[in-house]
Parts: C-alpha cells; sequence; structure tokens
C-alpha cells in the first residue's frame, strides 16, 4: 500500500516540476520578446523597412501596441481557460503569439508602406498570445502545485522573465 502512495506521490511531484519548467519557458520568452523588441528598434534597416525615421513617435506605437495586445489577450484568454479549460487556452495563445510572430516576420518583405501596417497587425496578434500566457499559465501552475509550494513556483516563472531579457540584452 505505501508503494503505491509513494509512487502517486513521486508522479504528482514529477508533474508539478513539468509544468513549472513549460511555464517558466514560457514567460522566458515573453522577456525574450520585450528585450529583442527594444534593440530591434534602434536598427536602422530595421527602421527603414518600416518607412520611419529613428526619433519618429511611431517606434513608440510599435512596441505601445504589443502591451495593448497583451491586455487584451489576458482578458479574453484568461476567459476562454474558464470556459474551455486551461490547456485548451494555452494552445489557442500559443498560436496567436505564432501567428502574430509570422506577420511581424511577414513584414520585412513588404513594401515600406504595407510593412508597418502588417508590423503593427503583427505585433497587436502577437501581444493578445502573450497576454493569453501570461495571465494562464501562472494560473494553471498554482492550480496544479501544492499549497506549500505555490509561491515558489510563480517566483521561479517570473525569475525567468529576468532570464528571458537577460538572454535577448546578452
Amino acid at each position: 500500500m505505501s508503494f503505491l502512495v509513494d509512487h502517486a506521490r513521486d508522479a504528482y511531484y514529477n508533474k508539478q516540476t513539468h509544468v513549472v519548467l513549460f511555464s517558466s519557458t514560457a514567460i522566458a520568452l515573453y522577456g525574450y520578446d520585450q528585450g529583442m523588441m527594444s534593440l530591434i528598434n534602434t536598427n536602422y534597416d530595421y527602421l527603414h523597412t518600416m518607412g520611419i525615421f529613428e526619433s519618429s513617435p511611431v517606434v513608440g506605437v510599435i512596441v505601445a501596441v504589443y502591451y495593448l495586445g497583451c491586455a487584451v489577450g489576458a482578458v479574453i484568454f484568461s476567459k476562454l481557460a474558464d470556459e474551455f479549460g486551461r490547456k485548451r487556452s494555452i494552445f489557442l495563445s500559443l498560436a496567436a503569439a505564432s501567428l502574430g510572430n509570422l506577420l511581424m516576420f511577414l513584414a520585412g518583405f513588404g513594401n515600406t508602406q504595407g510593412a508597418l501596417a502588417v508590423m503593427l497587425t503583427g505585433r497587436v496578434v502577437m501581444g493578445m498570445g502573450v497576454g493569453g500566457i501570461d495571465s494562464v499559465i501562472p494560473t494553471y501552475s498554482s492550480e496544479l502545485s501544492n499549497d506549500d509550494a505555490r509561491g515558489k513556483a510563480l517566483a521561479q516563472e517570473f525569475q525567468s522573465n529576468i532570464f528571458g531579457l537577460l538572454m535577448a540584452f546578452g
């Protein structure tokens, strides 16, 4: 009997470890994107492709629409997670972030006028996906954690955010 209890406990902790690793990776990628976009916005080739000047306020708009998307995505995907489940919401958030990344990548191949519109759209869509990840992952992780491990799991996830920023700046 004690073998079964020990085995169940070990399986539970193993699953909890996997969830924290997965969620920490997602949050680290969020931090990485934050850092990379701040570096890209100072690249002359990028600014030329987008058809904007270095001192243009549009540079700030490109950054701001991402965070607007994050706010909207957090609300939308949190609601979806409550209605359809955390795993489905996480998958949809990752799909939205991937689509946004694809749009931003494609923006570099367009003409100057169209590139900016595609980049802004990509930033909003990606922001929605990342906002969903940032709202659903910590909730999912805390639901799967023991009462005495929740704080540690959330702290590790947000330490990963800073690690992602460091990766981008490094």
